[in-house]
């Protein structure tokens, strides 16, 4: 959920974000089976073929083979382009069927947090199109998370992800003061300990956040540890 979400939830807010924050991934969050460890929504289960969607725009899409010959793509990337498309889920473990989008997703670790307080709003596109938002506050602790979560060739990305995090929470202090205390605290519980301390750590790297919010961040990160 990155780039894409990120312009739309300015969308959604009546701002407009910071244009050159922008990426060439899109990531595309889909469930798994029931069964599988899946995570329900209150949603109408969509399907759709993503990799005959993606041939359909005749625009070079490829699959990304894994780096096991035996793990299915997740990934469509157009050859020498930096566009990319990643399918994702939430969980731990090896890449997981999704049948209902013809494809596999990558499981990403707290994913699920993410995608546990959305709501729809339309996506212009010079038309729009109806999609499924997660709330600015936990985009925003997700973001950060993501950053600290990125190997040293992939700095670049984390700063700008630590740059789209300050923008949304700069906002969100003035417009909706109470949305990060409620996505805090669930992160402020030792099930989430682990997530608590790598989203403070990476606040503290991130330049311009307010002192406020720091603070909240380093608040969640005392009450996980007990």
């Amino acid at each position: 959920m990155g780039t894409q979400a990120y312009l739309a939830l300015g969308n959604a807010a009546g701002v407009r974000w910071n244009s050159g924050l922008a990426t060439q991934d899109i990531d595309v969050a889909a469930w798994p089976a029931a069964g599988d460890g899946a995570l329900e929504v209150a949603l109408p289960k969509a399907i759709a073929d993503i990799p005959a969607a993606l041939e359909a725009l005749q625009m070079g899409f490829l699959p990304v083979p894994g780096l096991d010959p035996d793990t299915p793509s997740c990934s469509y990337k157009i050859k020498g382009q930096d566009l990319r498309v990643d399918i994702l889920t939430p969980g731990q473990g090896k890449p997981v069927a999704v049948p209902r989008f013809r494809t596999a997703a990558v499981r990403l670790p707290f994913l699920d947090y993410l995608l546990k307080d959305t709501f729809a709003s339309p996506a212009l596109n010079g038309g729009a199109v109806l999609v499924c938002l997660p709330s600015w506050a936990r985009f925003a602790v997700h973001k950060l998370a993501v950053a600290d979560q990125r190997p040293a060739a992939e700095q670049p990305k984390a700063a700008k992800d630590r740059a789209q995090a300050v923008e949304v929470l700069t906002w969100l202090e003035e417009a909706r003061p109470g949305d990060l205390d409620a996505a805090l605290e669930e992160l402020g519980t030792k099930a989430r300990m682990a997530w608590a301390v790598r989203v403070a750590r990476s606040a503290r790297m991130a330049r311009g956040l307010p002192p406020g919010i720091q603070a909240k961040f380093d608040q969640a990160e005392r009450a996980a540890r007990g």
